[in-house]
């Protein structure tokens, strides 16, 4: 029996359901995995999955494109190297409360964003603005991170970045009504998110055991895609959290997700171009640069380090 610790980006949600649908199946273990999830919620956020991959305390974490540039960029890199996409397009957006009347990016010039303090996340923000004909004058807060979500409801931030078939689902259902603006809509493309992501020592040394993971997280992933209303109810009906109380937000939010896992018709796979279009892009901006400052270029990068579809059966 080999021994898996994966660290959640979030509190357990819809974007985690074939690693909970394969999990309480049983999957993993006729597999010969012992999955153990690390879950944020525990130490409220201290680390994130990408360090925690980085450090050796997990084998696998999900975390954005940003998080695997970021420690590929180090002056002494630590090779944390994407496996899958969970998302083969984003779904994410900036988003802000329809009754605040901001209903384009250029007005949140001088407004308030709650950041998550994520790599190039506050430029990509400023950037929006900018591409909308504003100027990109944002104010930033960096409050706890699982409480990002109930600083915009409470008023204390103008501006945040969700999912919206989690988020958006949740709002809609409590009558919250958003206005959300995707990147892509704004000239800006942006990477995966979120993504599986592995040390490079994990997939040396245990290559085996990473290409049984990803397989059953394939198989779990594709079923949940293809039977949404199935396993909406499983995982109501076996999951000890509260979000997984409201069949109905379960539901509506595996339905949105359905497309998204499988648009290149299996899971997980990932393309060059989308890689290359966000790391030119954040080049042409001047702001590909390593923690020390120093600018680098899209040619300082070699994409098929940062990512590999070879595991994914």
């Amino acid at each position: 029996m080999h021994s898996v610790k994966l660290a959640l980006d979030w509190s357990p949600n819809t974007l985690h359901a074939g690693f909970f649908y394969a999990l309480l199946k049983g999957w993993y273990l006729d597999a010969g995995i012992q999955l153990d999830l690390i879950n944020p919620e525990e130490n409220d956020y201290v680390l994130t999955p990408a360090k925690q991959v980085a450090n050796g305390t997990a084998h696998f974490g999900i975390a954005p494109t940003e998080s695997v540039l970021s420690y590929q960029t180090l002056s002494t890199p630590i090779p944390l190297v994407a496996v899958a996409t969970l998302l083969q397009e984003d779904t994410s957006a900036i988003v802000t409360l329809a009754e605040s009347n901001l209903t384009e990016p250029k007005h949140l010039d001088g407004k308030l964003y709650a950041s998550y303090g994520a790599r190039y996340e506050d430029y990509i923000v400023k950037k929006l603005i900018q591409n909308d004909g504003g100027f990109g004058m944002l104010r930033i807060a960096n409050p706890a991170k699982l409480g990002i979500w109930d600083t915009l409801l409470k008023n204390k931030a103008d501006a945040t970045w969700v999912f919206m078939p989690w988020e958006g689902v949740i709002a809609k259902q409590n009558e919250i009504e958003l206005n959300a603006f995707q990147l892509k809509d704004f000239g800006i493309p942006y990477g995966y998110s979120p993504l599986l992501v592995t040390h490079g020592d994990v997939l040396e040394n245990y290559p085996d055991v990473c290409k049984s993971f990803l397989s059953i997280t394939a198989k779990a992933f594709e079923y949940v895609a293809g039977n949404s209303d199935e396993a909406a109810a499983f995982l109501c009906d076996e999951m000890k959290h509260p979000n997984f109380d409201n069949p109905d937000l379960i539901q509506t939010s595996l339905a949105m997700l359905q497309d998204k896992w499988m648009l290149n018709k299996t899971w997980g796979t990932m393309e060059d171009h989308v890689w290359s279009d966000f790391i030119q892009w954040l080049s042409e901006n001047n702001v590909l640069c390593n923690l020390d400052g120093e600018s680098l270029s899209e040619l300082n990068l070699n994409i098929t380090s940062l990512y590999t579809n070879q595991y994914l059966p």
